[in-house]
């Protein structure tokens, strides 16, 4: 189990590692081979400079124990109010393509979202020619967990722009 320092005790937050692969780069290799994916983002936090120059803004987190090293923590102490940080992913080899999103959480507590699209989550948003498309996304789990690994696998359309 995860130890909590003192100082985050009472302060809602989540601790998280992610990990985006391309599946659909596997579809043409032979049933009997083994699939390989490309990695398109991996993040362990590790290295605070590549993080913060990926993850932006990096004043909404900042660095913790992770589940295996370091982590990043987001909080938010307002009730009604939206923390986020983000990372663009590279367009090319993700567009027409299937993509995993994976991620490791932990919590502590975590309010219930008043409707379904608000809450924490780890999310892709795709930008497309008619709008926005809120891509799939890995819901965070409420009050308090340890450690849990979550995914979702995305379609990202022949038209993305971003």
């Amino acid at each position: 189990m995860t130890t909590i320092p003192s100082f985050v005790r009472a302060t809602p937050f989540l601790l998280l590692g992610l990990v985006i692969f391309n599946t659909a780069a596997a579809c043409g290799q032979d049933r009997g081979a083994p699939a390989t994916y490309p990695v398109i983002l991996y993040e362990d936090f590790e290295d605070s400079i590549h993080t913060e120059a990926t993850w932006t803004p990096p004043s909404n987190y900042d660095f913790t124990d992770g589940r295996t090293g370091q982590g990043i923590r987001i909080s938010n102490l307002q009730s009604g109010s939206t923390t986020w940080v983000r990372a663009n992913l590279p367009l090319e080899p993700i567009r027409g393509h299937v993509i995993a999103l994976s991620a490791s959480l932990s919590g502590m507590a975590i309010s219930a979202p008043p409707n379904p699209w608000n809450g924490i989550k780890v999310m892709v948003t795709v930008d497309l020619p008619g709008g926005l498309l809120d891509g799939g996304q890995v819901q965070a789990h409420t009050g308090t967990f340890d450690w849990v690994n979550e995914g979702v696998l995305i379609e990202i359309p022949d038209d993305a722009l971003s």
